[in-house]
């Protein structure tokens, strides 16, 4: 049974209105993705790598592989494929996925864009990785539309490596990094603490991408621009979210104001804890 039929049967069957709204999407997701160009599903490699195109049929896998990933579950996803397609070298098999990629044509600071489908090839084979890192470094072009052409998103690697020239003071051990590594100590054995909490010293699950994101940007505003913790809490996931394009971000900002003073006070530091609050950095 296709992906679509499935979820089609799923809302029919199920009296569940999240269910029945996630099948809706799906539906929808499927059938929008028919209208995009496809250039690349001709390309000569395409056959010599065993994989959910040769098995499943592009316009198939395309569709698993995008649900997968706005489920959050591309990982899961690509080791089930690896077990079931890569036949003696299993986890180390490499994948090529049709991918939707929307990407800036020249990286200028204009509307030029592109969507489109293209091959997205996973690689998993030690020597194969080895191989490829030491010969082909250009970026993926999926970053440009949101961040244009800094270092995090050019794909031309001349103006990556001037870019990254000037950025390297940042990163010398002695000059910037030991005015942030306390801070960043710190808050890790906090945040070790506040996993074991919340996950009630090991007996439940927690979600752990929204942990892990948290946490990073937890990191970042409070060791490398020096927030207090209630300054992070109170924009931490409204600027994610913004980010992702959920909701209305001065919206989300009011209301969190208050809870970040609730999550705070609720931190097992603030209890009283053998972990320490982490230290404010300089502003």
């Amino acid at each position: 049974m296709s992906e679509t039929r499935r979820l089609d049967s799923l809302a029919k069957q199920v009296d569940n209105e999240e269910v029945i709204d996630e099948a809706r999407y799906f539906r929808k997701l499927a059938s929008s993705l028919k209208r995009f160009p496809d250039p690349y599903k001709n390309e000569p490699f395409l056959s010599k790598i065993n994989g959910p195109i040769e098995h499943m049929g592009r316009e198939a896998a395309l569709f698993a592989y995008t649900r997968a990933a706005v489920l959050g579950v591309e990982h899961i996803a690509w080791e089930n494929w690896q077990k079931e397609f890569g036949g003696e070298q299993g986890m180390n098999s490499n994948l090529v996925l049709p991918s939707l990629e929307i990407r800036r044509i020249d990286e200028t600071r204009n509307n030029r864009s592109v969507t489109e489908i293209v091959n997205k090839v996973v690689l998993s084979h030690p020597a194969d990785c080895k191989r490829i890192a030491s010969t082909h470094v250009k970026k993926q072009g999926n970053f440009t539309p949101a961040l244009f052409s800094s270092v995090i998103s050019t794909t031309d690697n001349d103006h990556w490596r001037s870019q990254r020239k000037v950025l390297t003071k940042a990163f010398m051990p002695k000059s910037s990094l030991r005015e942030i590594f306390p801070i960043s100590a710190a808050r890790g054995k906090f945040c070790a603490q506040k996993l074991l909490n919340e996950s009630k010293n090991g007996t439940q699950p927690v979600e752990m991408n929204e942990f892990l994101l948290h946490e990073a940007k937890a990191q970042l505003r409070m060791a490398l621009f020096g927030e207090s913790q209630e300054q992070m809490e109170m924009v931490n996931k409204p600027f994610r979210d913004a980010m992702s394009g959920i909701g209305d971000a001065k919206h989300n900002l009011r209301t969190r104001r208050e809870s970040a003073a609730t999550s705070v006070s609720n931190s097992p530091s603030s209890r009283k804890s053998s972990i320490k609050q982490p230290p404010r950095g300089n502003t």
